[in-house]
């Protein structure tokens, strides 16, 4: 076993490591964004607060810190993506609780008329143009989506759009493997309505 002097760094899995990372004991809440001459990939911990931060960039005389946890073990970052796989919470629930915060729809498929119209993500929303339901009359419109895979899915939609006087309610949403077929009515006596009628979903299972 070769004797290292202070001055030289230590040894990783059996190779000498040039400009090792360290894990720093802190009590501060947050770490300094001032430089420092810790290395990228710095782990600093506050054991009172059981919190963590890993240092992730060194630019423009400033360290950025990345929380990785506190208190919840709750993991913050500016944006968390899945190129592949899921994300998965088997004890605890998704909470939107911020001004803003919600799902976001994926962009919106607009259709002239009431033409099938495919949409597959699990979340969503189709605009239907044009489509004149008189009083009275209903009007079905075809969604494909291949997350819906049969009677079985739960689908939540939200219909927006109407002309003024008019009374357009869905009633009845059909579902098959592969597509949603949603029929719309409009109230005996009210206005004709023509305008754009968009459909947000939620694909739930």
């Amino acid at each position: 076993m070769p004797t290292l002097s202070p001055k030289v760094t230590p040894y990783y899995g059996g190779g000498q490591a040039v400009d090792p990372a360290n894990v720093l004991k802190t009590t501060a809440t947050t770490p300094p964004t001032t430089l420092t001459q810790d290395r990228l990939g710095t782990i600093q911990v506050n054991n009172a607060t059981a919190s963590a931060w890993l240092l992730v960039s060194k630019s423009g005389g400033v360290d950025t810190w990345l929380a990785l946890g506190g208190g919840g073990a709750a993991f913050t970052a500016a944006s968390l993506t899945a190129s592949t796989g899921n994300i998965t919470a088997t004890l605890g629930n998704l909470v939107l609780s911020g001004t803003g915060s919600g799902l976001v729809t994926t962009p919106t498929v607009v259709a002239a008329g009431a033409s099938p119209q495919t949409a597959n993500g699990r979340v969503g929303s189709v605009t239907f143009s044009g489509v004149s339901i008189a009083a009275g009359a209903t009007q079905s419109f075809t969604i494909s989506n291949t997350a819906i895979t049969g009677s079985s899915t739960i689908l939540l939609i939200v219909m927006t759009g109407a002309t003024s006087g008019s009374a357009p309610s869905i009633q009845s949403v059909a579902n098959t493997a592969g597509q949603t077929v949603i029929t719309v009515t409009n109230g005996t006596g009210a206005t004709t309505t023509v305008a754009n009628i968009t459909f947000t979903y939620q694909v739930l299972n």
